[in-house]
């Protein structure tokens, strides 16, 4: 299992953060489009939770759990599929239950040595997602980022809609589509 180190920027202006990175000389990557079908862990866990991913080029799937609120609080094991559906069929072939159908947008960028990305969820604002390969790169990343937001998490996004009051785990379906 690896750990994740990653932060969320909260309570962010879309345009300000944009114009941070173009007045830095950084474009956007790529802009994706995810599908994805989270899962609840046998035996359930309230922290932990398997994602199958995909953004039409590339499907992974994934575990995930949160042991902490903290920049390298989350722990992930993740391979690639080939298949969304197929790889669906067999999680619940196996017994997996699908928690929900979740869609979002997100537009990457890479400078001082972070992923970082602008996420788009339905019901939600957006908020920028910081990563690296260490606790001390993404916060050296973060801190370009001062005066950019109201607060950070490394919380899950289910914790990020219960902030705003939604129980992410009560809709069958979350996408943008009115």
């Amino acid at each position: 299992m690896s750990i994740e180190n990653e932060i969320k920027l909260l309570g962010v202006d879309v345009k300000k953060v944009q114009d941070f990175l173009r007045d830095n000389g950084v474009a956007v990557d790529e802009v994706l489009n995810y599908r994805r079908v989270v899962f609840d862990t046998v035996p359930t866990d309230e922290n932990a939770w398997i994602r199958l991913r995909t953004d039409g080029h590339m499907t992974t799937l994934t575990y995930k759990k949160t042991y902490a609120n903290a920049i390298d609080g989350t722990e992930e094991i993740e391979v690639k599929t080939d298949d969304f559906e197929r790889t669906k069929s067999i999680l619940t072939a196996a017994g997996l239950k699908p928690r929900n159908y979740q869609e979002n947008k997100r537009e990457v960028y890479h400078v001082y040595d972070c992923m970082i990305t602008i996420d788009f969820w339905p019901l939600i604002p957006p908020y920028v997602e910081i990563e690296g390969d260490s606790v001390e790169r993404v916060q050296a990343c973060l801190d370009k980022f001062e005066g950019l937001y109201e607060s950070t998490t490394s919380d899950s996004t289910e914790s990020v809609y219960q902030s705003h009051g939604i129980d992410l785990r009560s809709i069958d379906s979350l996408t943008f589509k009115k």
